[in-house]
């Protein structure tokens, strides 16, 4: 259990709302996609699940990346607001999808 002196860290707060916003949008994309491949285009829960493999593959070239950056440079300040940009941007998109997408 983290100690509760960490939240009066203003870093602290906003990269704990970041993942929390991050981590609940991914958990939604990775059930709500299989579940509309399968419901719209009559998918197999197999084929649905492999359609996720560009995202998780996205997501882990993008996290090396950003990660070793970081580590190299030490300023982190601009990822979160970058990744909240497309993270708002995606969840967008996601939400007009429809029968013709």
């Amino acid at each position: 259990m983290s100690p509760l002196d960490l939240f009066k860290q203003h870093v602290f707060v906003i990269c704990s709302a970041v993942l929390f916003l991050a981590s609940i949008s991914m958990y939604g994309v990775t059930v709500f996609v299989p579940f509309f491949l399968q419901v719209v285009y009559g998918a197999t829960p197999i084929a649905s699940g492999m359609m996720l493999v560009p995202l998780m593959a996205g997501a882990l070239v993008t996290l090396t990346i950003v990660g070793r950056r970081i580590s190299k440079t030490g300023k982190y300040k601009k990822f979160p607001i970058i990744g909240v940009a497309f993270l708002s941007a995606g969840m967008y998109l996601l939400s007009t999808m429809d029968v013709s997408t």
